[in-house]
């Protein structure tokens, strides 16, 4: 099926972050024919440099890339990890308690945005709350954690050689998860 065909378009600019930068990733890559260009503020975890048989030497950028995401899920991992493979009991203790719900979300606040530690610095308790309200009373923390599962069992990978062949505009934020350089996202490998 052609992009242009499902939405009566001709063509397609995308920007998008955290798991909406595989889908225009991946529709790039599948459509260069529609989509004129893609632009992420997020590139996955699963974005990594070919590291099969017969793998090039990676270069110092992508070594440090790799260093800096091993640090980072060390420290800061914790969440995805659970996500990835226990989504479901997650899902049930904080769809069962508030409180539970309320300290996944304000502690992912605190610790990715660029409030040094104040989260008050940065967000009102209405907007922390507004968040909290909608996972509470739609009931779909469940449904936002198991991406991570699923992308645990289909990551976004290129074979070596593969490549976006779509301009693609790259924003790294100050406080965001290890980012790798870009390059790497639109040649990988």
């Amino acid at each position: 099926m052609r992009v242009s065909s499902k939405w009566s378009w001709s063509s397609q600019v995308m920007i998008c972050s955290r798991y909406g930068s595989s889908v225009a990733t991946c529709l790039g890559f599948a459509h260069a024919d529609t989509v004129v260009g893609i632009h992420l503020n997020y590139i996955p975890g699963s974005y990594a440099p070919y590291l099969g048989p017969g793998p090039r030497e990676l270069s110092a950028a992508e070594q440090a890339f790799l260093e800096e995401r091993e640090r980072w899920l060390q420290t800061e991992g914790g969440y995805g990890q659970i996500q990835r493979t226990k989504q479901q009991t997650l899902a049930y203790g904080l769809n069962d308690s508030p409180a539970a719900l309320a300290a996944w979300i304000v502690e992912k606040f605190r610790a990715w945005s660029d409030c040094n530690g104040d989260v008050e610095r940065r967000f009102t308790k209405d907007e922390l709350l507004t968040n909290i309200a909608i996972y509470w009373f739609t009931q779909t923390i469940g449904s936002s954690t198991r991406l991570y599962y699923e992308g645990r069992q289909r990551p976004l990978q290129f074979a070596q050689g593969e490549r976006i062949h779509v301009p693609c505009g790259l924003a790294r934020l100050p406080k965001e998860v290890p980012f790798i350089l870009p390059s790497v996202p639109v040649v990988m490998g």
